[in-house]
């Protein structure tokens, strides 16, 4: 059974994941409206992981990446051409996915999709062409419209325009609608996030969001096969198949769903590459 797990570990040496030029961690995108939580339950995490051992996730702001990028910071950002903040925006990203390659850890970034003006009804697409190429998942924050005007107009940190609570549910379905069609578009892991009720505290939902985003930041096709692998050992080696006690075993895959292979012809090829009797064949 050993070939298995061999086979695993030169696929993952063929495609170099294990090496760190190679290396390539989950890179998950947070977005949602302006006041909807995203720079908030990122510092919140933040400060939680510095009391960690193992940090295995960097957060990023990407506007924050920004600010460090250009003389004069966002104000002078906001100065510049759409062509001009198109590119200050990759350069952003890519500053971000070479550190954490660096670092060999999994990101969590925080960033803009859209930009919604109430008086005109006019939007601006903001995600840009490279984080669409990098982005393993994005995470959408859905929140009350409500919730999120509260919190617009009790920051006390940025500027934020005043707006409506209608324009403001406009602009979350709109942007929402966006990044699912993007995501679909170029093969990234969408999900909504929302409170699931007003009993579910602040505390609640950021454990349940932080379960999810540490749950995806370590998954990825290569670990799901390698655990998949381990499981088909421990089966095919276990005393009660060596001592002839079972007869017949049930095998259930999804081919061409949850993965690519024919995982059917994969188990059966490695049973009769191990003595199997001449029985037991490929039904």
């Amino acid at each position: 059974m050993a070939d298995i797990m061999n086979e695993e570990t030169e696929r993952s040496s063929d495609e170099s994941i294990c090496t760190p030029m190679g290396f390539n961690p989950n890179i998950i995108g947070l977005y949602g409206v302006p006041g909807a939580g995203k720079s908030y339950y990122l510092s919140k995490r933040r400060v939680h992981s510095k009391s960690e051992v193992t940090k295995s996730f960097q957060f990023f702001e990407g506007s924050s990446v920004i600010n460090s990028l250009i003389s004069g910071g966002l104000p002078a950002f906001k100065e510049l051409t759409e062509d001009q903040k198109l590119k200050l925006r990759e350069k952003a990203l890519r500053a971000i996915e070479d550190e954490c390659t660096a670092s060999r850890t999994a990101r969590l970034v925080a960033g803009h999709a859209m930009f919604c003006n109430e008086d005109d009804d006019d939007e601006r697409i903001v995600i840009t062409p490279k984080d669409l190429e990098v982005y393993s998942h994005i995470l959408y924050l859905r929140i009350d419209p409500e919730v999120i005007q509260q919190h617009r107009l009790s920051d006390s940190e940025r500027d934020r325009g005043i707006v409506s609570v209608e324009h403001l549910e406009k602009w979350q379905k709109r942007e929402e609608n966006t990044l699912r069609r993007s995501c679909r578009a170029h093969g990234i892991y969408f999900h909504v996030v929302s409170p699931q009720s007003n009993m579910e505290s602040e505390d609640m939902f950021l454990t349940r969001l932080w379960r999810l985003v540490s749950d995806l930041g370590i998954h990825n096709e290569h670990i799901n096969w390698s655990n998949a692998a381990r499981k088909i050992i421990d089966a095919l080696d276990s005393s009660a198949i060596h001592s002839g006690q079972v007869k017949t075993m049930l095998v259930m895959d999804a081919d061409k769903t949850l993965a690519p292979q024919d995982a059917g012809n994969i188990f059966w090829k490695k049973v009769s590459s191990h003595g199997a009797s001449k029985w037991v064949k490929n039904p």
